[in-house]
Order: structure tokens, then C-alpha cells, then sequence
């Protein structure tokens, strides 16, 4: 038991750390990412090619389980 609460512990350190360094990059953002478009330009021709490619892949997965 001690040894899982030693590896939780190192590890939850671990995402402690990550969060610091992202919260001290954060601060710098708007200097470090270029400057990107809010809006996402989509044709209605790349959502609906999207929805069929989704639902044919929703279908043939159906099919695989009731196989």
C-alpha cells in the first residue's frame, strides 16, 4: 500500500508542476501564439461530407457488436 501512496503522491506532484509551468506561460500567451482567427471557415459541403462520415462509421460499428 505505502508503495501506491508513494507513486499517487510523486505523480500528483507531477501534475502539479505541469500546472504551475502552463499558469506561468499563460502570462505570456499573446506573446508566444500568433495571432489566429476566432471563426472556423467551413464549407456546408465539409459538414455534411463530416455528419455521413460519423454516422457511417456510428453504423458499421453498430453492425460489428450485433455481428
Amino acid at each position: 500500500m505505502t508503495t501506491t501512496v508513494n507513486q499517487l503522491a510523486r505523480a500528483f506532484g507531477g501534475v502539479v508542476r505541469q500546472i504551475a509551468d502552463l499558469l506561468m506561460m499563460l502570462q505570456d500567451y499573446h506573446a508566444l501564439v500568433p495571432n489566429l482567427t476566432r471563426v472556423l471557415d467551413v464549407s456546408t459541403a465539409e459538414v455534411l461530407e463530416l455528419q455521413v462520415s460519423y454516422l457511417l462509421t456510428l453504423a458499421a460499428e453498430t453492425l460489428r457488436s450485433v455481428s
